[in-house]
């Protein structure tokens, strides 16, 4: 079953990649610019690096919580609500069809496609690494700014979810790098992922979302760093 939670984590980083454009910017320390406006492009790559790695915990119950998938119908029913509430919550920008292409997209091409997914998953958590190096590095010699010594402590401690994500990552890497191909020869997950799209499509799946776009969202669902 290890093949639903990889679709799982596949759908979390492609919310993420979809609400940030990619992968955050990389971090770096200029010091030849003044003190104001290196804690200010500091401060805007913070937001964006923790923002991505929450959006992308959010996003996938396997990483934020452990959660364990069954089958395609389960992952994918599971994915589509996900993907109402974190855009009534704002922390996604596309629509469940654009999502859901997005993952038949990345599933037709395979091992490659999910395995470069899944590294640009860990990318986007081994940013909030190389953030919090440099905000700690950057509050020692931008005369004490507190609100950086308060980004660094928030930080430090999320690190220990984004560190246990990024295991998971490693394992999902490794275990598709061996078995996907494998798994394709019993039960291929991009046709049946694309059979589910498309039977959602003709509105199995509308009655769902409709009552979930109707209903409130309950703010703890998620949790937000901020």
């Amino acid at each position: 079953s290890l093949q639903y939670n990889a679709i799982d984590m596949v759908f979390g980083i492609a919310c993420s990649l979809r609400l940030y454009n990619g992968i955050p910017k990389q971090p770096t320390n200029q010091r030849k610019s003044n003190v104001h406006d290196l804690t200010g492009r500091i401060e805007s790559e913070f937001d964006s690096a923790i923002g991505a790695a929450e959006t992308l915990l959010c996003s996938s119950l396997v990483l934020e919580n452990d959660t364990r998938f069954t089958s395609v119908a389960e992952v994918m029913t599971s994915s589509s609500e996900r993907a109402v509430r974190l855009s009534k919550m704002n922390l996604c920008n596309a629509s469940w069809s654009v999502l859901s292409q997005d993952l038949v997209s990345i599933l037709a091409n395979g091992r490659r496609g999910v395995l470069r997914t899944l590294l640009d998953g860990k990318d986007i958590l081994r940013c909030t690494s190389k953030t919090s190096k440099l905000v700690a590095s950057a509050s020692k010699t931008s005369e004490g700014r507190k609100d950086l010594l308060a980004k660094g402590e928030q930080l430090g401690e999320a690190q220990k979810r984004y560190k246990l994500a990024q295991k998971k990552l490693e394992f999902y890497l490794s275990w598709c790098l061996e078995y996907w191909e494998e798994i394709l020869e019993s039960e291929n997950p991009s046709i049946a992922v694309k059979d589910w799209v498309e039977q959602w499509d003709q509105g199995k799946g509308h009655e769902t979302l409709s009552i979930l776009n109707a209903s409130p969202t309950s703010k703890s669902t998620v949790r937000i760093a901020r």
